[in-house]
């Protein structure tokens, strides 16, 4: 601890090389700061102007350089050919005029963005220019980056000149620069983005502290010692830590001012490359005896710290089940688990062992203890997967049922209602712990979505307790009275974004008596369609009809005599840009679904699956309209019709259903 704590020797205080580089880099940084500042912000609010404006506005045409401005705030924007006829169809002025005030504004993006010092002096692959090789190391983005670079830089660089000397250190930073500008050009060679600051050059020092200087003392801000009286001191090898915190806060400060980072990079694979070759030329500076003599080598030293116990070997492990000795393998994976069971790959990789060997039972606890652990560290998403495969292979095993009710979120999205279905049961079995009336009554709120009978079962539970509150037992009280096998169907069966089962759509035999009011009735309330809709994708036209794949069933023939009525209209909210959807009407089968809107969104399928002969989007949309009328199908509103009447494109999808979908389905009632 005493080494720890002194001091650097005071003719060792300030290397010339290092604090010349720092001062650069604060010099520079803030003349760049203050006088170009104005220019990032006309440039960014441009790049806004312009994506709201092809947002909002179909009929502006946008080139594919432009194409870089608009998806710099909408990523995902592309041209929608199925909207080519509206720029035909409307006022010739007004589309010239909107599409001369979009061009302008992109103009003025990309204009204002190239005058900025970043795309002066930045290494910009695509430009194929020289200057930012060595240049772009000068510019930082942003107070933030600039102090964080300068702070990290004056505690590593002076112990390595203290080692090496300036003149050495001057080659091996001109060759760390040089070395990972040709990695981020080699790894990103049409890359519009700038590569700016010394974070690559950082990257390269600190690798090279820690393979030659790791147990080295250094006294934090001890550059600042003429001003600020410090102790602070730690190994050199603490540096590694700080490294990955600056690191990891690239991420955030070294985005840019322009949406999506599009003025600069943060350029990871420059640092990757930056710490290579810096190391590389530490060790090749310790091989050739270039340190100075009074700077010896701590690797190996006598007063260096005592290594860490070695890692446990996965590799042989795995290496020992695929030569055939599995149960050496399994000894050895489960002594590493009985000593801890946080490492993933380590958990993961007994399991699969246990399974080949027939001792899931007794890996089991072990894979529990790691869904426990990865929820701790907000890993939620890999601890549904983990417990997918402890399901499968272990289905007694019972996660306790705060565990259990925490990951039903992240298992709706990774593996859907089934799994969310069977972790309720689990939470609510007899033998499972740890269920609070609080729990029960969150679990019969969750269950309500998915299962009424489950619902209905954690209500009781949660009215069972004497230590419900009194708002909470009011809810439970009512909701499972709702659920009361002897009333009926209670609105909290009617959950939006119900799938509808197979047989209630496509089965001859169950066909509904269509437009009798008895029949279909409940379309005549006021949310439909919520619940009522399946969203799907075509897969080919039959002779009987569509064929069509339909989330949470699978591909089927949707019969041409069960299509009512359709629309095609575009509509704003769904996506960066208007999506046009084919909603077809179908009749359904008996009193649970007499009706069902299918709805299949033009921007995830192509319209010429279903109109081969047709030589464009468009025209395919309206062959598919045309044929659909011919059977008898009605036509509620078609934006692709050949008309001068407006066109249908709706501000939401609320919109459309108060104005379309709902007049139809009470006409219909």
């Amino acid at each position: 601890m005493a080494k720890l704590q002194k001091a650097l020797p005071k003719e060792d205080s300030l290397p010339l090389l290092s604090a010349g580089i720092a001062t650069i880099w604060l010099v520079v940084g803030l003349v760049v700061q203050f006088n170009y500042g104005p220019l990032l912000r006309e440039s960014r609010e441009a790049h806004f102007q312009a994506a709201r404006m092809v947002a909002r506005d179909p009929t502006i045409a946008v080139s594919d350089d432009q194409m870089r401005v608009v998806r710099a705030v909408n990523p995902h924007f592309e041209n929608d050919s199925l909207l080519e006829f509206m720029r035909k169809k409307s006022d010739r002025s007004q589309v010239e005029l909107a599409q001369s005030t979009f061009d302008g504004i992109v103009e003025t993006a990309i204009s204002t963005l190239n005058q900025h010092p970043f795309r002066r002096l930045g290494l910009i692959p695509a430009d194929g220019t020289a200057v930012g090789l060595t240049a772009h190391v000068l510019i930082h983005d942003g107070i933030l980056h600039l102090i964080a670079s300068v702070i990290l830089l004056m505690l590593v660089a002076p112990l390595l000149e203290k080692r090496w000397g300036p003149l050495l250190l001057a080659v091996n930073t001109s060759l760390i620069v040089l070395a990972s500008a040709g990695a981020y050009m080699l790894c990103h060679p049409d890359s519009n983005r700038a590569l700016a600051g010394g974070s690559a050059l950082i990257a390269g020092l600190v690798a090279a502290v820690l393979i030659r200087q790791k147990d080295e003392p250094v006294v934090f801000l001890q550059w600042l010692s003429p001003w600020v009286k410090t102790n602070l001191s730690a190994p050199a090898w603490a540096l590694g830590g700080v490294w990955l915190v600056y690191e990891a806060s690239l991420w955030v400060i070294g985005q840019g001012a322009l949406p999506r980072g599009i003025d600069n990079a943060v350029g990871y694979s420059a640092h990757a490359a930056g710490a290579v070759i810096g190391g590389g030329l530490a060790l090749l500076i310790a091989a050739l005896g270039l340190e100075k003599s009074d700077a010896p080598a701590t690797q190996g030293a006598s007063g260096s710290m005592p290594r860490k116990a070695a890692h446990f070997d996965l590799k042989r492990a795995l290496a020992l089940r695929a030569s055939g000795d599995t149960d050496r393998a399994f000894f050895m994976l489960e002594a590493e688990v009985e000593r801890s069971a946080r490492n993933r790959d380590v958990v993961m990789a007994y399991w699969d062992v246990a399974i080949e060997l027939q001792q899931t039972k007794k890996a089991a606890p072990a894979v529990v203890r790691l869904i426990e652990e990865e929820m701790r560290r907000g890993a939620d998403a890999v601890a549904s997967r983990i417990w997918g495969r402890l399901r499968e292979h272990a289905p007694d095993v019972l996660l306790d049922a705060p565990t259990l009710i925490r990951l039903i979120p992240s298992l709706g999205r990774e593996q859907g209602e089934e799994a969310v279905t069977i972790a309720l049961r689990q939470a609510l079995n007899e033998n499972n712990r740890g269920l609070t009336p609080s729990l029960a009554a969150k679990a019969a709120r969750i269950a309500v979505e998915v299962n009424t009978l489950l619902a209905a079962e954690a209500a009781k539970r949660a009215l069972s307790a004497k230590n419900l509150d009194d708002k909470t037992r009011a809810e439970m009280k009512m909701l499972a009275e709702a659920l009361a096998p002897n009333r009926p169907e209670s609105v909290y069966s009617q959950t939006s974004g119900t799938k509808p089962q197979a047989s209630a759509f496509f089965e001859e035999t169950d066909r509904s008596a269509f437009g009798e009011a008895t029949d279909l009735s409940e379309m005549a309330r006021e949310d439909f369609p919520d619940g009522a809709i399946t969203q799907a994708v075509p897969d080919s036209v039959t002779a009987e009809g569509f064929a069509v794949v339909i989330e949470g069933v699978g591909r089927s023939v949707i019969a041409f005599s069960r299509m009512r009525a359709l629309a095609v209209v575009a509509v704003h909210g769904l996506g960066p840009k208007p999506v046009v959807l084919l909603d077809i009407l179908i009749d359904g089968g008996g009193d649970d679904h007499p009706l069902t809107l299918l709805r299949m969104r033009c921007d995830r399928f192509d319209p010429r699956i279903l109109a081969p002969e047709a030589t464009s989007q468009q025209l395919a949309m309206r062959s598919i309209v045309q044929n659909l009328a011919e059977q008898g199908v009605q036509v509620l509103a078609d934006i692709t019709a050949q008309t001068t009447d407006a066109k249908p494109l709706f501000e939401s999808i609320d919109a459309y259903h108060d104005k379309v979908i709902r007049p139809t389905a009470q006409r219909f009632a």
